[in-house]
């Protein structure tokens, strides 16, 4: 395990040396390598995306800057980069309309992963049971006033965050999206090759899975509409 953290190490340093150097290619090979071998961070999937994207492999792009957010939502310059890979595929989908509350949920969400929220929320616990140390323990009153309400804070606190973190970690999960590599696929409108053509898609479309069957996944866009389409043609992010 340890000599390939250390190869893993040393190819993320070629990658990157390949890249600044101009060889986006071989940068963009050097990255997928690093991520077949099992080494996933969001800066890994990020530098990737930029190796791609300078490659003119727009799916790739997306693919691994969709990755880098999941680990690292509501960051600014993932989002513009995948903005600018977005601005160069075929099919323009635009997102559904939100009322108010559904858009600053969301945006609440996007500040931080359900991990962070997660570490949060237990670091948060860990303080309440050390602040009810001291006010079982402690003679000074000041002190055991301060440590009660620290421990009633912290206990609120620290459960909201393990709860968001819950009913986000739940939405990731049912939420798999995918990203279409194929240059160009129909959407079927049902799991077979003889079904009926419903709509096209080009590569580097975005989209959320639904269902799968056999070797085919049904896909819903934002606009609504949903079918199949052959699994080998999509890249799960």
């Amino acid at each position: 395990m340890a000599v390939h953290a250390r190869d893993s190490k040393a190819l993320f340093e070629l990658a990157n040396l390949k890249y600044q150097e101009g060889k986006h290619d071989s940068s963009a090979l050097l990255y997928s390598q690093i991520i077949d071998m099992g080494y996933i961070s969001h800066e890994l999937h990020f530098n990737a995306g930029n190796a791609f994207y300078k490659t003119g492999d727009f799916s790739n792009a997306i693919l691994n800057y969709e990755r880098a957010l999941k680990t690292e939502p509501g960051n600014t310059d993932y989002l513009h980069n995948l903005k600018l890979a977005n601005d160069n595929i075929v099919d323009r989908l635009g997102q559904p309309s939100l009322v108010f509350y559904e858009e600053a949920w969301q945006k609440f969400l996007s500040t931080s992963s359900a991990n962070t929220r997660g570490i949060i929320g237990v670091v948060l616990l860990w303080i309440a049971v050390i602040l009810f140390a001291l006010y079982l323990f402690m003679n000074n009153s000041g002190i055991k006033k301060i440590s009660f309400f620290g421990t009633l804070c912290s206990l609120i606190i620290g459960f909201l965050f393990l709860f968001i973190a819950f009913i986000q970690h739940n939405k990731e999960q049912s939420n798999q999206h995918a990203i279409i590599f194929a240059e160009s696929e129909y959407v079927k409108s049902s799991p077979n090759d003889e079904s009926k053509n419903l709509f096209l898609l080009h590569s580097g479309t975005k989209v959320k899975v639904i269902g799968e069957l056999n070797d085919w996944k049904q896909v819903k866009l934002p606009n609504g509409n949903s079918g199949w389409i052959i699994k080998s043609a999509v890249e799960i992010i």
